[in-house]
This record gives structure tokens, C-alpha cells and sequence, in this order.
């Protein structure tokens, strides 16, 4: 069983879709991009994620910026845990 929960992007793990909190499109969450041409450019922010679409563009946002996702019943109960650990 999924559910569609409300979370700051820093609790939601890389490589997961996730939408907007408004609108519908689907973006794929990244916390590192890689970027090839003459030379090999990767960004990355501790405090920065990157929401790329399916048509390729890329948006970057705070790690508190809040994004839906569907997550298990496991992968809540792991975002719990670290939650409980960090208090």
C-alpha cells in the first residue's frame, strides 16, 4: 500500500519522482547532476535539490521545499526513524 504524503525534499530519497505541490507533472528528484560536454560539470548543494522533468528541464529548489510523493508503508516508517533520531 501507497501513500501520497506532503514532505520537505530533504527527507525524500534521490532518484524519486515526486510532484509539485501544485500542478500535476511528475519530476524525478535528484540531489547531484552531471553535466558532459568538453569537460565533466557536476553540481552539488547540501542545501539544494534538482527536479528534473520528462522533457529534460531542470529546476533547482531549497532541500525545505515540500514535494509530494507516494511512499510505502516502509519507506515511512525509515523517514520516522530518521525523524525520531534527529530530535
Amino acid at each position: 500500500m501507497n501513500f501520497k504524503v506532503c514532505l520537505p525534499a530533504k527527507y525524500i530519497p534521490d532518484n524519486t519522482t515526486v510532484q509539485k505541490t501544485v500542478g500535476g507533472q511528475s519530476y524525478t528528484l535528484k540531489r547531484t547532476l552531471r553535466i558532459y560536454g568538453e569537460k565533466l560539470q557536476e553540481l552539488t548543494s547540501q542545501e539544494t535539490v534538482y527536479l528534473i522533468s520528462s522533457a529534460g528541464s531542470i529546476n533547482a529548489y531549497p532541500e525545505t521545499r515540500e514535494f509530494f510523493v507516494e511512499l510505502g508503508v516502509g519507506q515511512l516508517r525509515d523517514i520516522e526513524d530518521s525523524l525520531e533520531s534527529h530530535t
